[in-house]
């Protein structure tokens, strides 16, 4: 490249440097500080410096607490208790909301763009109700889940009620037993059926992720289906050996952006806590923001917690940044 074009890229380059220096750069680079301080809402101009003392504390072990009944469970090698067991239950609760939502979130997501991406007459319009959600989601969205979940008014319970009654005879007919006084989920009002309430709801607003696949497989070209197609390769084989593997960077970059939203979420878990849901949707965002904005609002302590999380979600959206750059690698020494 030519002094000259190298000069004319600089000056593209400058607006996006600038900004992200003012915007991204800089705000991280002050948070960094404002962990190793202990920052509060009252002085934090007269923070002092800490050190990793915050990283200790949150991130420590009390040995000395072996045996107590306040010790943790089986994810610790021994018996003693973390200084901040909330870093711990919030981490972990982040990190199994993500195990359990990307995965399904993902399935649905390639299941409806192929199916939306079949040549049926009205398509067109289910396309917009299934993008619909992702543009209506936010608070509003959140409240009204809220009352379909309700376990004992909510709609979804009642639709429930309503198709275990149905299935009483058969039931009764076949097996011999009843469906009255089957189970229903308490959903949000429960330990074990809080993360899957909020997975259901994730599974709604899977619109965007679903334009982005459908955008991949207008990609491929027809003339490899139809050649494995007069190979004598049925629908299921041209999906595993065809389809997917040409959608491998989209799946990737579908997969990395709902871990990454997994691992941040916040309105979820703030609009929708409960009492009775025992810190099960504690989020590590959730603890980050009453850590810092409850009191005793401590900002340096709020800051760590973010960059564990920040540390949490690089290490789980690495496998992902592998997936799909092994098939961009494979693509470009093909050519």
């Amino acid at each position: 490249m030519s002094l000259q074009g190298r000069g004319a890229a600089w000056v593209f380059v400058a607006p996006f440097s600038v900004g992200f220096a003012a915007l991204c750069a800089g705000p991280l680079a002050a948070s960094l500080y404002l962990s190793l301080t202990d920052a509060s809402g009252a002085s934090a101009r007269r923070a002092e410096y800490v050190g990793l003392a915050n990283y200790r504390e949150a991130l420590g072990v009390d040995w000395t607490a072996r045996g107590t009944p306040a010790a943790p469970g089986p994810w610790l090698a021994g018996d003693g208790r973390p200084t901040d067991p909330l870093v711990y239950r919030s981490v972990g609760n982040s990190l199994a909301y993500t195990a359990m939502t990307v995965p399904v979130t993902l399935v649905m997501s390639l299941m409806l763009a192929l199916l939306l991406m079949q040549p049926v007459r009205g398509f067109t319009i289910v396309r917009t109700v299934v993008y619909l959600p992702h543009l209506l989601g936010g608070v509003a969205s959140l409240v009204i889940w809220s009352w379909l979940l309700n376990p004992r008014y909510g709609g979804l319970n009642a639709a429930i009620r309503a198709a275990y009654a149905a299935a009483d005879p058969l039931a009764r007919a076949t097996l011999g037993v009843t469906t009255e006084g089957w189970p229903v989920p308490d959903w949000l009002f429960s330990p074990a059926w809080c993360k899957p309430a909020l997975v259901l709801i994730r599974a709604g607003t899977v619109g965007g992720s679903v334009l982005i696949l459908m955008a991949a497989l207008r990609r491929i070209p027809r003339e490899l289906e139809e050649a494995a197609a007069l190979d004598g390769a049925g629908a299921w084989m041209r999906l595993r050996r065809v389809t997917l593997p040409q959608l491998r960077p989209a799946l990737a970059f579908v997969g990395l952006i709902e871990t990454v939203f997994a691992m941040q979420a916040f309105t979820e878990s703030y609009i929708l806590s409960h009492r009775s849901q025992q810190d099960g949707l504690l989020f590590a965002a959730t603890y980050l923001y009453r850590t810092a904005f409850e009191s005793p609002h401590r900002l340096g302590y709020a800051a760590t917690i973010g960059w564990i999380l920040a540390g949490t979600t690089a290490v789980v959206v690495a496998p992902w940044l592998v997936w799909g750059r092994r098939r961009a690698a494979h693509e470009k020494g093909g050519t």
